[in-house]
């Protein structure tokens, strides 16, 4: 993979098989360890070098031959199968741009595509005010935005989408929907994504709790959901959605993460979250 276009969340998923079956027949491959790595540690480094990953033991039920929503790291009980691991060397540690590297590549992109220099601060108002939309476009829209969570969007949706990611903005609840649209290996792409983001107002809290599953691993996304929760959700609310807001901890890539000192913080400042 190019490293440029290597996603900020993105982890490298290991599993040893076994293969049955007879010569001639179909084979059948069954999973007997699994491992996780995520390629850039809580640093925002790349990762480098040797290392060692004791797997981990498969969980009943797991029909696929890989757990990519499994625990990164290595298992701590050292008597399990370990792999050896080398990745690339480098003359000096390789780090995931900053924000400002981001929102200067965004503005590079924009003025490449439309021949004119633009700030991405502010932007998608004025592109909306530009270019407005259709009846029929902004019909679509509302359409996608309203469809329910669970199902899926089609690939000209995602295009569709991505073409008035702009105008989007002025639908907040429809958030979901475009970053699943997003082509999380295009540099170009994510980077328009995270200014975007920057001007996206805040949703409410139960359309926040669906940027906190395994679909959206990013933590650019994740501190996002996790602002709107501060500025929105009450502790009466929270105490409702607290065992969710637990369990999705399981999804975020490091141990100490916005989702944790939010709920932490809460459980010291009210006495009835922190005895739930």
């Amino acid at each position: 993979m190019y490293i440029p276009e290597i996603p900020r969340a993105a982890r490298l998923c290991l599993s040893i098989c076994s293969v049955k079956g007879r010569k001639g027949a179909k084979e059948e491959h069954c999973p007997l360890a699994w491992g996780n790595i995520n390629l850039f540690d809580y640093t925002h480094t790349l990762v480098a070098g040797k290392m060692a990953l004791n797997l981990w033991p498969v969980p009943h039920g797991l029909e696929d031959l890989l757990n990519p929503i499994g625990v990164t790291g290595s298992n701590p009980n050292k008597e399990t199968p370990c792999l050896e691991l080398e990745f690339d060397h480098f003359s000096s540690p390789v780090k995931f741009p900053v924000m400002s590297q981001v929102e200067e590549h965004a503005n590079w992109n924009f003025s490449r595509e439309h021949g004119f220099n633009y700030s991405h601060t502010g932007l998608s108002n004025r592109v909306a005010r530009d270019n407005p939309l259709t009846d029929s476009d902004n019909e679509q829209l509302r359409q996608v935005c309203n469809r329910d969570p669970l199902s899926e969007i089609t690939e000209q949706e995602k295009d569709f989408l991505w073409r008035h990611r702009y105008h989007c903005v002025n639908i907040p609840e429809i958030l979901p929907k475009i970053l699943l649209a997003v082509k999380w290996n295009s540099r170009d792409e994510v980077a328009q994504m995270y200014c975007l983001l920057k001007d996206w107002p805040a949703i409410k809290p139960e359309q926040a709790m669906e940027l906190l599953d395994c679909n959206f691993p990013d933590p650019m996304i994740r501190d996002f959901a996790v602002k709107c929760l501060e500025k929105y959700l009450t502790d009466d609310k929270l105490s409702q959605y607290l065992i969710q807001l637990v369990q999705v901890l399981k999804y975020e890539q490091y141990l100490d993460n916005p989702l944790a000192r939010f709920l932490l913080k809460k459980a010291l400042t009210n006495q009835r979250i922190g005895h739930f």
